[in-house]
């Protein structure tokens, strides 16, 4: 009982109290423009790791992550799409080495048929020889 007469009261309060400032955003805090925190920024194990991540420039300089944001995305998006490229095309020559080994098999087996074929034909052909020859000896012997 006694939070909700608080409430109340509190609420009748904040309704007499008046708001005459027009409404405008915070401006941002940046912890890396702050002069308070300079030497916290130039010591060497701070800079390295900056470095590391990438936030600074060639120049030593920070680098503003929001400014650049859609110049890093742009970068980003090329990255994967150039490494999809070459996963691509790794995926191709691979299919392609694929596809001539069986080429080469496909030809290795038709010329091994197309051999049977030719030895089946002349295993054929002397022995109708063989029987013509023993057809006319016989006929040729009485």
């Amino acid at each position: 009982l006694a939070q909700e007469c608080c409430l109340v009261t509190m609420g009748r309060h904040a309704r007499e109290w008046s708001d005459s400032v027009s409404k405008c955003p915070l401006p941002q805090y940046d912890p890396k423009r702050d002069s308070s925190l300079v030497i916290f920024w130039s010591s060497a194990v701070r800079r390295n790791h900056l470095n590391k991540i990438g936030v600074l420039d060639n120049t030593g300089a920070v680098i503003d992550m929001d400014r650049f944001r859609r110049r890093y995305h742009v970068i980003q998006n090329e990255l994967k799409q150039a490494e999809q490229v070459e996963r691509d095309r790794t995926y191709d020559q691979e299919r392609s080495d694929v596809e001539k080994i069986v080429a080469a098999r496909r030809i290795a087996a038709q010329e091994r048929r197309m051999a049977g074929l030719r030895n089946a034909k002349e295993d054929r052909r002397r022995r109708q020889l063989d029987l013509s020859q023993t057809f006319s000896r016989a006929l040729s012997s009485p």
